[in-house]
C-alpha cells in the first residue's frame, strides 16, 4: 500500500517517500507526529482522499499500471471470506460482551440491545454485506489511526485487500451528513446506485463494524484499569453505534 499510496500522493493518506527503494525492500516514510483523532468527526478532505484512492485502485488498469509486487489481493467480489467471518462475530458477539459485566454498567446493556436488534436480522445483514460493491480498504480505520491536525490516515498493516467498499467510513458518515453527501458526489461506485440503496449499505456496513469492534476491541476490557475508565470508552464508542437502533434492516434482499 505504501507503494500505490505514494504515486496518489494524498494529503491525508501519505505513502512511501522513496517509492523504487520498496522494490529493495526498504521503506522511507515521513515522520508524522500529533496526537490522534478525539471525536467521530473526520475531516472532509480525508474523505474525499479516501474515496479517491478506493475509486483509483478499483480500476483494474491503474492497479496493473502500479502493481510492481505481483499482489494478488485484487478481488472485488466476497470469496466466502467476509460472509463467514460476519457469521462466527454473530456467535462470539455476547461472548465478548460478557467480559465486561464485572463491571457493572449501564452502557454495557446497551451494547447487548444494538447486538439483540441485529441478531434478529442476521441473515439479513449477512447477504446484504457480503454482496454490497467492494473496494480497497484500510481495515483498521478508527480514532488512533488518524493523527494530526491535518488528520493524517496511518498503519496500513491491516490492509489486507479489498472488502465491501463502506466497511472504513460507516462508523464516521453515519453521524454526518455533509461527509455522505461528498461520499455520494465522489465514489464511482455511489455514482452507479440509488441513494436509498447506498444509505441501506451504509448502516449494513456499520452493522458489520460493530461486530467487528466487539471481536477485537471488547478484548482490552480485561486492561481496563478501572470501572470509570471502562465506561468513558464504551460511551464514546456507542455514539454512531446507537443509530443502528433506528434502522429497520427487514426486507427484500438488496445486493450489487
Amino acid at each position: 500500500m505504501m507503494y500505490f499510496l505514494s504515486f496518489l500522493k494524498l494529503k491525508h493518506i501519505p505513502g512511501a517517500v522513496f517509492s523504487d527503494l520498496l522494490t529493495k525492500q526498504i521503506l522511507v516514510r515521513r515522520f508524522i507526529s500529533g496526537t490522534v483523532l478525539k471525536s467521530k468527526k473526520l475531516d472532509l478532505g480525508l474523505i474525499k482522499d479516501f474515496i479517491t484512492l478506493q475509486n483509483k485502485l478499483n480500476k483494474e488498469e491503474y492497479f496493473r499500471g502500479y502493481n510492481r509486487f505481483s499482489i494478488n489481493n485484487s478481488s472485488q467480489k466476497d470469496d466466502g471470506f467476509f460472509r463467514e467471518e460476519t457469521s462466527r462475530f454473530f456467535v462470539e458477539g455476547p461472548e465478548k460482551l460478557a467480559k465486561l459485566k464485572i463491571y457493572n454498567l449501564q452502557i454495557v446493556n446497551k451494547f447487548y440491545k444494538i447486538f439483540k436488534h441485529l441478531e434478529k436480522n442476521k441473515e439479513q445483514i449477512i447477504d446484504d454485506f457480503s454482496n454490497m460493491p467492494f473496494a480497497r480498504q484500510h481495515h483498521d480505520f478508527r480514532d488512533d489511526n488518524i493523527v494530526g491536525k491535518q488528520q493524517k490516515l496511518v498503519d496500513w498493516g491491516s490492509s489486507y485487500g479489498y472488502g465491501p467498499f463502506l466497511f472504513d467510513l460507516a462508523a464516521y458518515l453515519v453521524n454526518d451528513r455533509r461527509g455522505f453527501e461528498i461520499l455520494l458526489k465522489h465514489s464511482d461506485i455511489c455514482k452507479k446506485s440509488d441513494r436509498k440503496k447506498i444509505e441501506r449499505w451504509l448502516y449494513v456496513a456499520l452493522a458489520a463494524s460493530f461486530l467487528g469492534f466487539l471481536q477485537w476491541r471488547i478484548d482490552i476490557g480485561a486492561n481496563f484499569k478501572n470501572k470509570e475508565e471502562c465506561r468513558k470508552f464504551l460511551e464514546y464508542e456507542y455514539k454512531p453505534y446507537k443509530k443502528l437502533l433506528e434502522y429497520s434492516f427487514m426486507g427484500p434482499k438488496k445486493s450489487n
